[in-house]
Protein backbone atom coordinates (compact mmCIF):
# COMPACT_ATOMS: atom_id res chain seq x y z
CA UNK A 1 0.00 0.00 0.00
CA UNK A 2 1.61 3.02 -1.35
CA UNK A 3 4.84 4.14 0.71
CA UNK A 4 4.12 1.49 3.41
CA UNK A 5 3.40 -1.47 1.17
CA UNK A 6 0.95 -3.35 3.68
CA UNK A 7 -1.51 -5.05 2.00
CA UNK A 8 -5.19 -4.96 3.66
CA UNK A 9 -8.76 -5.39 2.80
CA UNK A 10 -11.97 -5.10 4.69
CA UNK A 11 -13.43 -2.00 6.44
CA UNK A 12 -10.62 -0.02 7.19
CA UNK A 13 -8.60 -0.37 4.13
CA UNK A 14 -9.26 3.41 2.99
CA UNK A 15 -8.23 4.08 6.39
CA UNK A 16 -4.22 2.43 5.94
CA UNK A 17 -2.59 6.16 4.47
CA UNK A 18 -4.31 8.12 6.52
CA UNK A 19 -3.59 6.53 9.33
CA UNK A 20 -0.07 6.11 8.99
CA UNK A 21 0.64 9.39 7.95
CA UNK A 22 -0.95 10.64 11.06
CA UNK A 23 1.21 7.97 12.88
CA UNK A 24 4.31 9.44 11.14
CA UNK A 25 3.06 13.21 12.03
CA UNK A 26 3.25 12.22 15.86
CA UNK A 27 6.56 11.22 15.68
CA UNK A 28 6.77 7.57 15.20
CA UNK A 29 8.97 5.56 14.05
CA UNK A 30 8.78 3.71 10.36
CA UNK A 31 8.87 0.45 12.12
CA UNK A 32 6.65 1.45 14.80
CA UNK A 33 4.12 2.70 12.32
CA UNK A 34 4.35 -0.31 9.81
CA UNK A 35 3.90 -2.39 13.05
CA UNK A 36 0.60 -0.64 13.51
CA UNK A 37 -0.17 -0.58 10.03
CA UNK A 38 -0.03 -4.69 10.37
CA UNK A 39 -2.56 -4.67 12.82
CA UNK A 40 -4.82 -2.36 11.55
CA UNK A 41 -4.91 -4.59 8.47
CA UNK A 42 -5.26 -7.66 10.67
CA UNK A 43 -8.26 -6.05 12.32
CA UNK A 44 -9.55 -4.65 8.78
CA UNK A 45 -9.49 -8.58 8.12
CA UNK A 46 -10.80 -9.81 11.32
CA UNK A 47 -13.74 -7.27 10.85
CA UNK A 48 -14.07 -8.47 7.21
CA UNK A 49 -14.07 -12.06 7.84
CA UNK A 50 -16.88 -11.69 10.87
CA UNK A 51 -19.06 -9.53 8.63
CA UNK A 52 -18.19 -6.58 10.79
CA UNK A 53 -17.56 -2.76 9.96
CA UNK A 54 -15.72 -0.12 11.58
CA UNK A 55 -18.89 0.82 13.34
CA UNK A 56 -18.57 -2.25 15.13
CA UNK A 57 -15.68 -1.39 16.77
CA UNK A 58 -16.86 -1.33 20.56
CA UNK A 59 -15.17 -2.15 23.61
CA UNK A 60 -16.34 -6.01 23.11
CA UNK A 61 -15.66 -6.36 19.82
CA UNK A 62 -12.11 -5.07 20.08
CA UNK A 63 -11.94 -7.43 23.05
CA UNK A 64 -12.84 -9.98 20.53
CA UNK A 65 -10.21 -9.11 18.34
CA UNK A 66 -7.80 -9.69 20.40
CA UNK A 67 -8.75 -13.04 21.83
CA UNK A 68 -8.23 -14.24 18.68
CA UNK A 69 -5.25 -12.99 18.29
CA UNK A 70 -4.00 -14.21 21.31
CA UNK A 71 -5.85 -18.01 20.73
CA UNK A 72 -3.77 -17.74 16.67
CA UNK A 73 -0.72 -17.53 18.98
CA UNK A 74 0.43 -13.84 17.89
CA UNK A 75 3.27 -12.94 19.79
CA UNK A 76 2.57 -8.99 19.55
CA UNK A 77 0.07 -6.33 19.87
CA UNK A 78 -2.50 -8.86 22.12
CA UNK A 79 -4.27 -6.30 24.50
CA UNK A 80 -6.59 -4.05 23.55
CA UNK A 81 -3.80 -0.95 24.40
CA UNK A 82 -1.78 -1.55 21.56
CA UNK A 83 -5.18 -0.27 19.34
CA UNK A 84 -5.25 2.27 20.75
CA UNK A 85 -3.04 4.72 18.36
CA UNK A 86 -5.14 3.24 15.45
CA UNK A 87 -8.40 3.66 17.44
CA UNK A 88 -7.56 6.96 18.66
CA UNK A 89 -7.06 8.09 14.62
CA UNK A 90 -10.12 5.63 13.25
CA UNK A 91 -12.34 7.46 16.50
CA UNK A 92 -11.04 11.14 15.72
CA UNK A 93 -11.88 11.13 12.08
CA UNK A 94 -15.22 9.48 12.63
CA UNK A 95 -14.95 6.01 11.20
CA UNK A 96 -15.17 3.97 14.83
CA UNK A 97 -17.60 5.65 17.41
CA UNK A 98 -16.34 7.55 20.30
CA UNK A 99 -16.72 5.45 23.24
CA UNK A 100 -17.08 6.67 26.69
CA UNK A 101 -14.55 6.40 29.04
CA UNK A 102 -14.31 3.49 30.91
CA UNK A 103 -15.22 3.74 35.28
CA UNK A 104 -11.83 4.78 37.20
CA UNK A 105 -10.77 1.88 39.61
CA UNK A 106 -9.79 3.30 42.88
CA UNK A 107 -6.17 1.55 43.31
CA UNK A 108 -4.71 1.18 46.61
CA UNK A 109 -2.20 3.86 46.07
CA UNK A 110 -4.99 6.74 45.71
CA UNK A 111 -4.31 8.04 48.82
CA UNK A 112 -0.38 8.14 48.62
CA UNK A 113 -0.89 10.05 45.63
CA UNK A 114 -3.07 12.37 47.26
CA UNK A 115 -0.67 12.78 49.62
CA UNK A 116 1.55 13.65 47.46
CA UNK A 117 -0.09 15.73 45.24
CA UNK A 118 -1.56 17.96 48.35
CA UNK A 119 1.94 18.18 49.29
Amino acid sequence: MGKWKIGIRGPLAADLPAVCAALEARGYTRLSIRNLARLLAHLSRWLADHQLGAGDLTRETIAQFVRARRAAGYTAHRCASSLEPLLEYLRAVGTAPRLAPLPRIPTPNDATLDAYRTY
